[in-house]
Parts: structure tokens; C-alpha cells; sequence
């Protein structure tokens, strides 16, 4: 009975810091390793309960940035040891049935190691497998103080663009460039997705976004299903001449310097509502 239970998730992560056990608020980004023990196949487990993922714990409510939906879950234990949390969920069978399904998970401040199993109606539970997580505090006043600095400094960039910022790849429809001073990206479209993302993260600028890149030797695209997700450590909107621009930064988008030839399939997606932005980019279309 348990292969009915297989569901795909696309992986995504997010960028590292420090938390503390008195952070009432936090984000976790986790990351999963050990599957020996699930009592399941390592596939299947790793279907219900992903290598990579985020939690927003604020007060006594948690949020799972899952694959679907926004899974909306509550604190059942805190001390100075651990952190333990559930969500309750109704999922779908691969025939279309509907069962109950309990998330359960445990994160231990001192060892930042993190513990899930999954508790089903009608199936077999799946045991605890077990990784570990980065712990996000709740922004300080310093922090937003850096960050507004940060998306300051952007601006300045908006009068000559021409003479801050290098292009790097597009393919006539989307342009990524460069900014060396301040090492950030910028990425411009007329895609109307593109234009959907743009106005979503400026109505709302704490908007979750992921990047996903693939390198590849033609222009076929392997399909938002492989598209593996990870967290620029700051994502804003800008200007860039008379067009509307996307701008990131993140080490790992340090791949979009890399003077290859070869096919870069690039994508932006929000998380929170699935909008996706995808785009086959290439060295050899210049601007």
C-alpha cells in the first residue's frame, strides 16, 4: 500500500545564519540526510519528508514553504533542549483518495539537529529521519537598518545603468547583468510571468523567492518538475532605464559570471504561489 503514497517535491534551500534558543521567531532552513530508519523506501521518504526545507516559526505558529501549498502548523513543546512542532494535512493518494497525514518534527537548539517522521491514517508511518538546520532570527532593527542601506545604494545604479552594470547572457527576451561594485544581479524580461513576479515582489517585498539553473548542451528544457530551488540572500525590483528589473544576490549566482557557450536554463519562481519565470539563456546572443 505504501507505493500509492509517492509525491514529488521539488528541493529548494536557503542561506545560512545563527539563531538562539531564546528566538521565539526564527526560520529554519533544513536539510536531511538520514533516511536509514524510515522504515520505508529511501525514494518514497524523501516524497513525503524532502532533503531541503524551510520552516517560519513566529510565537506558536510555523509555516512549511512545502511544494503544494503553505502548510500552516503549531508549537506543541518548547524548552531550552528542543522545539517540537506538527502539521495536520489531507492528502492525495496517486489514486485520487483522500487520508489523513500528521508532520511531526523535533530541532534541538544545541546540535542543531532536526528529527521528522510522518504519522498517516490509513498507511504505515514512516519512522524519524534525521538532518540538520541553519536557525534564522526574527530581523533586528540593525538588520532592516543594513538592508534599506543595501537597497539604497541599488538605486544609485538606476541613472547610468549602461556604466554599472556588465551583461552577461539572455536570448532577446530576458537579460542578466552584472553589477561588480556591489555584486548583484539584475535580470530584465517582457515575459508576462516575468512582469507578474516583478509587481508581486513590489507590492510585497519579502516575497520568497528560489532560483533554479541548469546547464545544458541544447535549448530543450527539463521541465519545472527538475527545477531544483535555492534563496538569493536578498531579492528587491528596480528600474534599469525604461525597463522593469529583478535584482538578487546570492554566492551561489556567481554561476551566472561563467563564460560558457552552453544553454543556461534560468528560472525565478515564487514560492508562495507557484508563479514561475523561465528562460533558456545563452552567451552567444549579445546585446
Amino acid at each position: 500500500m505504501l507505493a500509492v503514497l509517492l509525491v514529488l517535491l521539488p528541493l529548494y534551500n536557503a542561506s545560512a545564519s545563527t539563531g538562539q534558543v531564546g528566538d521565539r521567531d526564527m526560520t529554519l532552513n533544513c536539510e536531511f540526510t538520514r533516511y536509514g530508519n524510515s522504515g520505508a523506501a529511501t525514494k518514497l521518504t524523501k516524497g513525503w519528508i524532502p532533503p531541503r526545507q524551510t520552516h517560519h516559526i513566529t510565537g506558536d505558529e510555523v509555516v512549511f514553504e512545502s511544494y503544494y501549498k503553505k502548510l500552516r502548523g503549531k508549537v506543541t513543546k518548547r524548552d531550552d533542549e528542543r522545539i517540537e512542532w506538527t502539521y495536520q494535512e489531507r492528502a492525495k493518494d496517486i489514486k485520487g483518495r483522500r487520508f489523513g497525514a500528521t508532520r511531526y518534527y523535533s530541532y534541538f537548539f544545541t546540535t542543531k539537529k532536526i528529527a521528522s517522521k510522518m504519522g498517516f491514517k490509513i498507511y504505515r508511518d514512516f519512522e524519524y529521519v534525521w538532518g540538520t538546520c541553519s536557525a534564522k532570527p526574527k530581523q533586528t532593527t540593525a538588520r532592516k537598518s543594513a538592508s534599506q542601506s543595501f537597497s539604497k545604494s541599488v538605486k544609485k545604479t538606476e541613472k547610468k545603468p549602461a556604466r554599472k552594470w556588465a551583461y552577461l547572457r539572455g536570448n532577446g527576451d530576458i537579460s542578466i547583468y552584472h553589477h561588480a561594485k556591489l555584486d548583484i544581479f539584475l535580470v530584465t524580461s517582457i515575459n508576462p510571468e516575468f512582469n507578474a513576479l516583478y509587481d508581486r515582489l513590489v507590492a510585497s517585498p519579502k516575497t520568497l523567492i528560489g532560483v533554479a539553473m541548469h546547464w545544458k548542451d541544447d535549448d530543450k528544457s527539463i521541465g519545472q518538475s527538475s527545477y531544483v530551488y535555492r534563496h538569493p540572500s536578498f531579492t528587491g525590483t528596480t528600474m534599469f532605464g525604461q525597463k522593469q528589473a529583478i535584482i538578487m544576490r546570492g554566492t551561489f549566482l556567481d554561476e551566472l559570471k561563467a563564460d560558457k557557450q552552453a544553454f543556461l536554463e534560468f528560472a525565478v519562481t515564487d514560492l508562495e504561489t507557484d508563479v514561475t519565470y523561465a528562460e533558456q539563456t545563452t552567451t552567444e546572443f549579445r546585446e
